[in-house]
């Protein structure tokens, strides 16, 4: 996916290939059953978390989704450095999480707080 020559179709075909993926893994449930441990209750306000390298955003859009679902409130927000990745998850968003082009190791975020931050 960071092929600078693949075009759009490709990087797309392998977004939905890595949603398929991280839902069949159960990515976002272990994400989740982790901060659960770790914080037992989420319960009263949206804990903040950012999913860097987010690619087409499956874990993000599966965070939102599993949150919802669970009743564990959380903000989403996917993050990461090629254009392609973001627009395509900002394409996909449907309002379930916010959308950042940013590198991680350039990232904007020093000045933002997050809960949780994930990167896969």
């Amino acid at each position: 996916m960071d092929d600078a020559n693949a075009g759009r179709e490709v990087i797309h075909a392998e977004y939905r290939f890595l949603a398929k993926l991280n839902r069949t893994g159960r990515t976002a449930e272990h994400v989740i059953a982790e901060i659960n441990r770790r914080r037992p209750s989420m319960t009263g306000f949206p804990l903040r978390i950012i999913d860097f390298g987010s690619g087409g955003g499956a874990v993000a859009a599966r965070l939102h989704e599993v949150s919802v679902r669970t009743g564990n409130p959380l903000a989403v927000t996917a993050s990461d450095r090629s254009p392609v990745a973001v627009e395509y998850a900002a394409a996909h968003a449907g309002g379930r999480y916010e959308t950042v082009h940013a590198d991680l190791l350039d990232s904007p975020f020093k000045r933002h707080g997050f809960d949780v931050a994930h990167c896969s």
